[in-house]
């Protein structure tokens, strides 16, 4: 997964979430997938989420993997990311309503 470079070095995630969602009825895949493209792209601008891979399964299921610099910048980023009405409302329209797990893990790197 990673390796070590240094305990400093913000490109080892201190913090890994796993996001598994259900595509609601309906919902084309790859507007999905371009869905997620540009909320990576918006919370990129900060160098809180190093990496996000979003995966595709069977009957309509999806994971989403972001690593993160730590716990505590992931939840204030997450916090500010309430604010997006709009995405919110793309995301309500492609993802089944309640079907969203979140886990997360800290890393000890």
């Amino acid at each position: 997964m990673t390796q070590k470079v240094g305990a400093d070095d913000l490109r080892v995630p201190k913090h890994v979430e796993i996001v598994l969602f259900e595509q609601a009825e309906g919902a084309d895949p790859d507007e999905v997938r371009a869905f997620f493209e540009a909320i990576k792209q918006k919370m990129n601008q900060n160098d809180t989420l190093l990496y996000r891979t979003v995966g595709q399964g069977e009957d309509g299921a999806w994971l989403c993997v972001n690593y993160w610099t730590n716990r505590r910048d992931m939840k204030a980023l997450n916090a500010q990311a309430q604010s997006w009405k709009d995405e919110f409302a793309v995301m309500g329209m492609l993802v089944k309503p309640g079907g969203f797990r979140l886990t997360g893990y800290d890393t000890g790197l």
